[in-house]
């Protein structure tokens, strides 16, 4: 290998060095491993047939470690088991046609990253389901203007969820639904607003989570009252339930109501962190039936591994290389028993006379081994720069060592003399 190709490839190894440095900005780089989650259920209700359980509407955010993210919203999601009916017949029985999958709700719209990126629904008129899913970041929404429910009527809805790497040890899962002028129980409960958010963020090796669930407006039989992890009280009152309330009272007793907002609750490690804004729960029956509805209960979690740091040692100069003398072959090797030259010296002597015009003898060559100084090489260590990855660094150093040979091979080309023939014939 040429020295010009020798110097081309140094200098390239240096030019990644920089390059290293800025890939370690890219959003999630700092993270060995990462699972984002955030999910924003409007109005969860449990017992209108069985174990069937129907979300409205229904949104979820994930984004895990390999840039593999998925966005999910349902105006009306009854669940897994039912909602991918089709899928779950596959499962059980492979020899079903593939059309099955087509029993799958259809009242979707769901995005993956490796596949639709971005998916949206407005059919049904006054609303919209979308989600996108993309390496650095996924989202769900959900929104209609107003819905007939099994159990009451309700007014806007609008429940968003998102999750995002947003640094290279920066991430976020947020959660948010609102939910409008709701009617339950044939009018016997309304809520004028419930608003449920949470937001999960981790930074530079902390998470910190915030979000709350907040009533505001809810009557019983069109008498005002708060609610709380207690249970219910009559606005502008202490008294926890049964409430002095006549007409509250023989309403809780109709229904066999029990009413209660459940606390917030967080859980955090470093830096990862999970959180839960809490619910208005509401256990009542009608109907015969015996109906158990959650509202808000938004959610997000952020669980992060943080890349391991390479421990900075303490600099120290490497030895500069000891370049060896070049080696003198032929009619200039040194006298038996003569001392040696110093280094970088080339002996020369002329051999004696021949008498007559005979040709002078040709000495046998004489390899004399060169004198290499010995250099004790103390354990050199070294620091990564900021941010910059060891495999780029190792190649760096590895290209710089072509040049540093490279560099040792010259003074020997450039010191290098050519063999001295010298005329021997006798003087006159």
């Amino acid at each position: 290998m040429g020295l010009s190709r020798l110097l081309l490839l140094g200098a390239a190894g240096l030019l990644l060095l920089p390059a290293g440095a800025s890939a370690q900005e890219e959003p999630g780089s700092g993270f060995t491993s990462y699972a984002l989650l955030a999910n924003a259920p409007g109005l969860g209700l449990d017992g209108l047939y069985r174990d069937v359980a129907l979300t409205v509407p229904e949104v979820r955010s994930t984004l895990r470690t390999g840039a593999v993210g998925s966005g999910f919203a349902s105006l009306a999601w009854p669940g897994p088991v039912i909602g991918n009916g089709g899928s779950t017949l596959l499962v059980l029985q492979p020899a079903l046609p593939p059309e099955t999958v087509l029993l799958n709700s259809p009242v979707r719209a769901e995005a993956r990253t490796g596949g639709a990126e971005k998916a949206t629904s407005s059919t049904v008129p006054g609303t919209l389901m979308a989600a996108t899913a993309q390496p650095e970041q996924a989202t769900a929404d959900a929104t209609f203007s107003s819905t007939a429910l099994p159990i009451g009527t309700a007014g806007a809805m609008t429940s968003s969820s998102r999750v995002a790497l947003e640094g290279a040890r920066k991430a976020v899962a947020t959660a948010r639904t609102e939910a409008q002028d709701l009617s339950l129980a044939e009018g016997m409960i309304t809520i004028g607003s419930i608003v449920s958010e949470a937001v999960v963020t981790s930074a530079a090796g902390k998470a910190t989570a915030t979000g709350a669930t907040a009533v505001s407006g809810m009557e019983i039989a069109g008498v005002p009252v708060t609610v709380d992890g207690s249970g219910i009280s009559v606005a502008g009152t202490s008294v926890p339930n049964p409430v002095p309330a006549q007409a509250v009272n023989e309403a809780i007793a109709a229904l066999g109501l029990q009413v209660l907002l459940t606390e917030p609750r967080t859980v955090a490690n470093g830096s990862s962190a999970s959180y839960d804004a809490g619910a208005l729960v509401l256990l009542y029956a009608q109907g015969g039936n015996h109906y158990a509805l959650t509202l808000g209960r938004a959610s997000a979690s952020v669980d992060v591994v943080e890349g391991v740091a390479v421990p900075e040692g303490p600099a120290q100069e490497r030895p500069a290389p000891v370049v060896p003398a070049p080696v003198p072959t032929g009619g200039n090797a040194l006298p038996v028993g003569a001392p040696p030259l110093p280094v970088g010296a080339l002996p020369l002597r002329l051999d004696a006379p021949v008498a007559g015009n005979a040709a002078p003898p040709v000495p046998a060559p004489v390899s004399v081994p060169p004198a290499v100084a010995s250099v004790a090489l103390e354990p050199v260590s070294f620091t990564l720069a900021a941010g910059i990855p060891l495999l780029l660094t190792l190649l760096g150093l590895a290209l710089s060592g072509l040049v540093a040979a490279a560099l040792r091979r010259l003074p020997d080309r450039v010191l290098a003399l050519p063999r001295v023939v010298c005329d021997e014939r006798p003087l006159s």
